[in-house]
């Protein structure tokens, strides 16, 4: 999908006949927007940078009866399947409380909670309990305005498997 994207974008700019400045012109701005274009793609995907980077002071994490992931560690649910229904302990700790925080489980809000010094829980049921590994991120945004950028990010990870 990026080399299709790419290669549109490539085509446009040698399609147009222009002069040698405005190409140059052109060409900045195609590769500015090809630049946003792959954000955007790594958006789609799950992998943006700010996914992979904690982002701003305070601490998340998750826990249940395998353990906790303040360390990076990873927590192993044990189900049945995506009929199961389960939940995952939510710590937080110095976070900005006057901020709403988003909860995303593989990139798809789940919840908004006001998370500060607090202890909560995510109830998981669905493909959320397919096996395998999920992420579980929080963040906030300056005025809770999700189309800035974000000015706390923290992931955390569980494994399903079968029981």
């Amino acid at each position: 999908m990026r080399k299709m994207l790419l290669a549109a974008a490539l085509a446009l700019a040698f399609a147009m006949p222009c002069t040698a400045d405005q190409k140059d012109d052109r060409i900045a701005q195609l590769e500015s927007e090809v630049e946003m274009l792959k954000e955007r793609i790594a958006e789609l995907e799950g992998t943006s940078a700010s996914a992979s980077q904690d982002v701003g002071e305070g601490d998340f994490y998750i826990v249940n009866e395998s353990g906790n992931t303040k360390d990076g560690n990873t927590i192993v649910i044990y189900a049945t399947g995506p009929n199961t229904v389960t939940g995952v302990g939510i710590t937080a700790r110095k976070m900005n409380g006057a901020l709403l925080s988003y909860i995303y489980v593989d990139g798809v809000l789940q919840d908004k909670k006001q998370l500060a010094n607090t202890d909560s829980s995510l109830q998981l049921t669905g493909d959320l309990l397919s096996f395998g590994t999920h992420t579980v991120e929080v963040k906030q945004y300056e005025n809770d305005d999700e189309s800035t950028e974000p000015v706390f990010v923290r992931s955390a990870q569980y494994e399903v498997k079968q029981k």
